[in-house]
């Protein structure tokens, strides 16, 4: 028999300053995958619009792409790219 170990959501989350709350259809809709350019900026689908504007609120410059397509495959702009190395 196995022992299935639930951890308390809640008590994490009063944890974490700013965090967005996705939504079980979100989350398979890939909602929560987007490509951080920098500090400040953001690349989400445009299809993902709560979200965007749940960024925005929080001093994030959002760049919206059309990516509907893309997600037929299973993935979105984080699995898409390979990280950068970038030489300062």
């Amino acid at each position: 028999m196995k022992t299935i170990i639930k951890p308390n959501r809640h008590a994490k989350r009063k944890q974490i300053k700013g965090l967005i709350e996705i939504s079980m259809e979100e989350a398979h809709n890939l909602g929560a995958n987007h490509l951080v350019v920098n500090s400040e900026t953001a690349i989400v689908a445009s299809e993902h619009e709560r979200v965007a504007k749940e960024l925005e609120k929080r001093n994030i410059n959002v760049i919206r792409q059309p990516y509907g397509e893309v997600f037929k495959f299973g993935g979105s702009f984080r699995c898409c790219l390979y990280p950068l190395v970038r030489e300062a």
